[in-house]
C-alpha cells in the first residue's frame, strides 16, 4: 500500500499539485481537493484504508480537470465533476498498474485491486469499454 501511495503523491507533485497528508482527522472525514489552491488534503486515517489510493487519484483528478471549488469524494456522487474526477482517477490507477505489472485487465480485478466502491461499478465498466476500444 505504501508503494502506490508514494507513487500517487509523486504523481501529484509532478503535476504541480500540493499535497497535505494527515492522520489527525476522524476516519469519517474524506480526503478533499481545494481546486483554487491546486492542493489536496489526504486523510490517512480514512475508515477504509484500502480506499486511500483511489481517493488520492480521485482528488488529483479534480485538480487536473480544473474543477472550481472544494471537492470531497463523498460530494454529490452523480455530479459531472465527480464523474470526470473518477475517470481521471481510473486512468491514473491504470497507469500505476501497467507500470507495476499488476493485472487489472477486467473491471472486477480493477475495482478489487484499488478498493473502488461498488456504487461505481457501472462507471468502471463504461470506462473499461472506452479504454479497450481506444487501444
Amino acid at each position: 500500500m505504501d508503494e502506490i501511495i508514494t507513487w500517487l503523491l509523486n504523481y501529484a507533485f509532478e503535476h504541480s499539485i500540493g499535497v497535505v497528508t494527515t492522520t489527525d482527522l476522524s476516519p469519517d472525514i474524506p480526503s478533499t481537493a481545494f481546486a483554487a489552491e491546486r492542493k489536496i488534503l489526504i486523510n490517512l486515517k480514512w475508515r477504509n484504508p484500502a480506499e486511500i489510493p483511489f481517493s488520492i487519484a480521485h482528488e488529483i483528478g479534480h485538480i487536473l480537470n480544473g474543477d472550481d471549488g472544494k471537492f470531497m469524494l463523498t460530494s454529490v456522487a452523480h455530479s459531472k465533476a465527480e464523474h470526470d474526477a473518477n475517470i481521471v482517477a481510473f486512468q491514473i490507477l491504470r497507469e500505476w498498474a501497467e507500470s507495476h505489472d499488476v493485472d487489472v485487465s477486467e473491471p472486477y480485478l480493477f475495482m478489487s485491486c484499488f478498493a473502488i466502491p461498488c456504487k461505481l461499478s457501472d462507471q468502471v465498466a463504461e470506462d473499461f469499454t472506452r479504454y479497450t476500444t481506444e487501444e
